[in-house]
């Protein structure tokens, strides 16, 4: 008969292997550390609001839902955006079109914001919006009213020449430039800098639109290393 006999580590051995677990604890969690600061203070913090996207040009079912209730009140349209392009699939491409270029990027809705110092903390702050009535969404106005005029009020006057970019989409130019007005005001106002911008019309072809967020971008990344 084969006798099973225990293995005994002795001192020395549990020593090591306590070390060991010890230290890819300690590297685990320096790395998610690392990864929190980054999530706080991002190279880039794009900030966008994009209404409810409605596929109008297609009669998408959602669209027809709602003209379906147009009898009722109905208030879960925001601002209407193309479906397929708007200004979130907008945001997210720039990201990763900039993230290429080895820079952190946040990406937020507008109502995410909950905090100043989410917008402080980022090297460079990029807000997208769609025009609705020649104006910036309702997202972005309260954006403005809650946290743009708190850091309006710092002491060490607000943005210190901080510089914000901005994009813009609308069904018309006018449309779109009076938006990013709307954001240049919110911006000068809190002692920020201004630019560079880009509109984007729903007309455009997703070649186009893809053209323009790379030229975009080309602009934006050596702004953050002067930033």
């Amino acid at each position: 008969m084969r006798v099973l006999r225990k293995s005994r580590f002795n001192g020395k051995q549990i020593l090591i292997v306590l070390f060991f677990l010890l230290t890819i604890m300690t590297f685990s969690v320096s790395v998610n550390q690392a990864e929190e600061e980054q999530a706080k203070s991002p190279d880039v913090l794009l900030i966008y609001s994009s209404g409810t996207p409605l596929d109008y040009y297609s009669n998408g079912p959602l669209f027809e839902k709602i003209r379906q209730r147009s009898h009722r009140e109905v208030d879960v349209v925001t601002t209407a955006t193309p479906f397929k392009e708007n200004c979130k699939t907008i945001a997210k491409e720039l990201a990763s079109v900039l993230r290429n270029k080895r820079l952190v990027v946040r990406v937020a809705k507008a109502t995410d914001i909950k905090h100043r110092n989410e917008i402080l903390r980022a090297r460079l702050v990029i807000i997208g919006t769609p025009s609705c009535f020649g104006n910036v969404s309702w997202e972005l106005k309260k954006l403005f009213d809650e946290q743009f005029s708190q850091i309006g009020a710092l002491e060490n006057r607000g943005f210190a020449k901080r510089r914000i970019a901005a994009f813009a989409m609308a069904e018309i130019l006018p449309s779109a430039n009076a938006a990013l007005k709307a954001i240049k005001t919110a911006v000068t106002d809190c002692q920020g800098r201004f630019g560079p911008t880009m509109t984007f019309l729903v007309k455009h072809s997703k070649k186009e639109v893809r053209q323009r967020i790379n030229r975009f971008a080309n602009e934006l990344a050596p702004l953050v290393k002067r930033n």
